[in-house]
């Protein structure tokens, strides 16, 4: 067998059994069990196959078994063990993977248990101890740092098989918190690769643990594991259990309702790096001479006060927008995306990247990697305050401070003493900031280590060289309002509907409306849920189904003026002028200054051809907002179409000296053509063409025009004279 048929085989397989279709599933499997040369796995498929035979038997002849769902549950339970049996050992055959690579390698090579293990990294911790007794804190050796990375591996690659030990080293409180919560990653990545119940249930017993970087990482890892066997929990009461659990204790149910937007945030990170590399950085890396010119940035004293430099205004003249993009970055961080993800991506290829447990160890201010990398730098970048403060800062994910360190040896020795000065007092204060909430928010460290764990895995999954052999979390749409174990977890609708809020103020808009149709059934006469379906609808162009939800929640709530306005707007959209011309007259009752009503109305009545009211209110636009150019078009097609030539002429000219539009010079053309000026009607003609216009859609619009000339007064038996006399001219 080939790596795709084996990496495709699994999702179908899951799919039959989640569907019950058990006989396409045996079926499924007969070949893919040959292939594993494996008699015990060829004899377990056929087995089960015999005991479906026989419940299929029993069924249909009638006989009435009180025992039989619970026979065919066990049936579909040993059938996915099958599954995951016969997957493994197709992986250990034939995938290149790193995983089954070490598996390999260890049939020849056993390693230490990871009982073993576990005592081998104690004792090079009491070594650590021994080692920095005149230090403030224990700095970790070589000997620590390999033996856990030997520890995660085992967990890793063999964890189902040793599952009791695994126990163990997290009910032991002399193991470091950093080791647990690093094996937390090696569960993680063992349970996305294959089902494990004793596993399973450690995970979900992990998300209370006293530990809260181990809890909270538990707390994160358990949601994709959960949302990828999401069609089988239901044969496990004890993890169903368990989910019930979480949903009763109050802290940890805040938690992970929150996990859920910090999950489902990681979509906008894409997003955020291509705005940051394409337009933010290029305008700051333009700007950025001109500023300290400017500005005088080498001589500004270090207490400036709070009032800000009237000429910065005119700097960033110089990039309009720039100001309100950096606002904007500063938002994202506030919010808690990822806006550091293009900063770090190339500090990713050190070589101590290219171990896969280091994507996902918390930073340590004395791991041997840091040290050494400030070992040659200066005092300001090796003060131990300094490297708190980094380990503090919330804005940065584990594996971005590692890059940072990593980053230091390869800085000019300038270039080093300033950052350390930088990092001194700007982390200093975001650490101040930090613990000031904390102060008022204690649940903030929890959220901070979650999210920051987030963006590790999001750095692993969509960097390492390696993470095609890994099935990425971060890929799928994260529906998991959709999935058995969110309706576990939960039992009231403010989750529900703060996912949904988040996923409608991001213009996610095919979910958001998913989940506020579920939140609509049980709420049905909520206006705040009808209006949010509506306009989701709206966006994505489902203007009849969009039109009922406004009517609805104009029912529900009347009068109100947005309502109103969108109901025009659906019938817009449908192509009914009339229906649309009566919302916005609404409308305009309840807010008759507003601009874009009085447009909207003017639009209607020029679609139905009453130009003259249409007239009468794009006036109304113009002498509520001067400024506004773009009313002077419609009120220069009306002023033609009703006859007033002057007017109309008016206002196609003051156009072009502002815009110099080509359809401005069609129509100022038609105005000489209506006045029998045939030649100064050819001079606009070509100008249009000149400015903008082919003479391929010069002809396609003048024909559309073609009706409205007739009616006033031009003989069309002329036209095609006129055109030709046109074509000579260009």
């Amino acid at each position: 067998m080939n790596t795709t048929q084996i990496r495709q085989a699994q999702p179908t397989l899951h799919q039959h059994l989640a569907g019950k279709r058990i006989k396409d599933a045996l079926d499924f499997l007969e070949p893919l069990v040959r292939a594993t040369q494996r008699g015990d796995l060829i004899d377990a498929r056929y087995n089960l196959e015999l005991s479906y035979k026989s419940i299929l038997k029993y069924t249909t002849e009638g006989i009435n078994d009180p025992e039989r769902q619970k026979i065919y549950n066990h049936l579909l339970i040993s059938i996915y063990q099958l599954t995951d049996a016969v997957m493994e050992r197709l992986g250990f055959i034939h995938l290149p993977d790193m995983a089954y690579e070490l598996m390999r390698q260890r049939v020849n090579q056993p390693q230490p248990t990871i009982d073993e293990q576990m005592e081998a990294l104690l004792h090079e911790y009491e070594t650590a101890k021994l080692k920095s007794s005149a230090m403030p804190e224990i700095v970790l050796t070589q000997e620590f740092t390999r033996t856990e990375e030997s520890l995660f591996v085992s967990a890793w690659i063999e964890g189902d098989s040793q599952s009791d030990a695994l126990r163990r080293l997290f009910d032991n409180e002399e193991v470091p918190w950093h080791s647990q919560a690093l094996v937390v990653s090696a569960l993680f990545l063992l349970l996305m690769r294959k089902w494990d119940l004793p596993l399973m249930l450690l995970l979900l017993d992990l998300t209370h643990h006293p530990r809260h970087q181990v809890q909270m990482r538990a707390l994160t890892a358990v949601i994709p594991v959960l949302q990828k066997y999401d069609r089988r929990l239901w044969l496990f009461p004890e993890i169903t259990d368990r989910l019930h659990a979480i949903s009763h204790d109050t802290v940890l149910s805040s938690h992970i309702q929150t996990l859920f937007i910090q999950l489902i945030r990681t979509r906008e990170t894409e997003k955020i790096s291509t705005k940051l590399r394409d337009e933010i950085l290029p305008e700051v890396i333009k700007v950025h001479p001109i500023l300290k010119e400017k500005l005088d940035l080498d001589n500004l004293a270090p207490d400036s006060g709070d009032d800000k430099n009237p000429e910065w205004e005119e700097v960033f003249a110089g990039s309009p927008g720039l100001l309100e993009k950096l606002e904007e970055i500063t938002k994202w961080q506030m919010e808690g995306a990822d806006v550091f993800l293009t900063t770090f991506q190339m500090l990713k290829h050190f070589p101590f990247f290219n171990r896969v447990s280091n994507w996902f160890i918390p930073f340590v201010p004395t791991h041997p990697v840091v040290t050494e990398a400030l070992n040659d730098s200066g005092p300001a970048l090796r003060h131990s305050g300094l490297l708190d403060h980094i380990a503090h800062a919330g804005a940065l994910c584990n594996s971005d401070k590692y890059s940072l360190m990593l980053g230091i040896p390869l800085m000019p020795t300038a270039q080093r003493d300033m950052m350390g000065q930088f990092f001194g007092n700007e982390l200093k204060q975001m650490d101040e900031i930090h613990q000031d909430e904390l102060l008022i928010n204690p649940a903030k460290r929890d959220l901070a280590v979650s999210n920051q764990y987030i963006q590790d895995l999001y750095r692993f999954f969509r960097i390492y060289p390696n993470r095609h052999q890994f099935e990425d979390v971060f890929a799928g749409k994260m529906d998991y309002y959709k999935n058995d174990f969110f309706k576990h977890l939960f039992h009231d609708l403010a989750p529900l509907e703060q996912m949904g809020e988040f996923l409608f103020n991001k213009g996610y808009y095919p979910e958001a409306l998913e989940i506020f149709i579920l939140l609509s059934d049980a709420t049905p006469d909520h206006v705040g849920y009808t209006q949010k379906m509506a306009y989701a609808r709206l966006q994505l162009k489902q203007y009849p189904q969009a039109l009922q939800h406004f009517l609805k929640a104009d029912l529900l709530q009347p009068d109100k003026a947005w309502t109103l306005k969108k109901i025009a707007l659906c019938y817009k959209h449908l192509q009914q002028p009339a229906k649309a011309l009566d919302y916005y007259q609404r409308a305009a009752q309840l807010t008759p200054d507003s601009l874009p009503t009085q447009a909207a109305i003017g639009h209607c009545l020029l679609e139905l051809g009453n130009h003259e009211e249409a007239l009468r209110h794009y006036f109304k636009v113009e002498y509520l907002a001067p400024a506004n150019t773009r009313v002077w078009r419609p009120i220069a097609w009306c002023s033609l179409v009703t006859g007033k030539l002057d007017q109309a002429e008016k206002y196609c000219k003051k156009l072009i000296d502002t815009e110099k539009n080509a359809h401005d010079w069609i129509n100022l053309g038609h105005v000489h053509l209506c006045r029998g000026d045939k030649k100064e009607a050819l001079a606009c003609y070509r100008q249009s063409i000149l400015n903008g216009h082919t003479i391929e859609a010069f002809l396609k619009i003048f024909e559309e025009d073609i009706k409205q000339l007739a009616l006033n007064g031009i003989p069309t038996d002329d036209l095609p004279i006129l055109l030709d006399q046109l074509r000579y001219s260009i």
